[in-house]
């Protein structure tokens, strides 16, 4: 058995998207150093929660459900749009309820200054 240069390509393309930090990653560094410890560590547990749930819908097959019926896939996308819609509402309303007077001192952690 021979290893074909497509399968040496495909392995280190892997291996690097592997490595590489993804959305999740990025999530859990901005909570850390915005809220602290605690809020990552709770953070990285609802992340880790919702992982066997995604496992669990695709091993079911809900996967090839969405591609091959567009009534479901759209019942999908309508809902991901209003849930995007909530968020984007309850961000812009709670931005607003925010006191940015001098009583609002910025919470400073360690590893805070590493990006200042």
């Amino acid at each position: 058995m021979t290893i074909d240069g497509s399968l040496l390509a495909f392995t280190g393309i892997v291996a690097l998207l592997t490595v590489l930090p993804g959305a999740d990653m990025a999530l859990v560094a901005k909570v850390t150093l915005n809220e602290g410890r605690r809020a990552a560590f709770l953070t990285s547990l609802g992340i880790t929660a919702g992982l066997p749930i995604h496992a669990t819908a695709s091993a079911l097959g809900l996967s090839i459900v969405l591609a091959t019926s567009a009534e479901a896939f759209t019942v999908v996308k309508v809902a991901g749009a209003g849930y995007l819609a909530y968020l984007g509402i309850r961000t812009l309303r709670d931005s607003f309820r925010r006191d940015f007077g001098p009583s609002a001192t910025p919470r400073r952690t360690k590893a805070a200054g590493a990006f200042a």
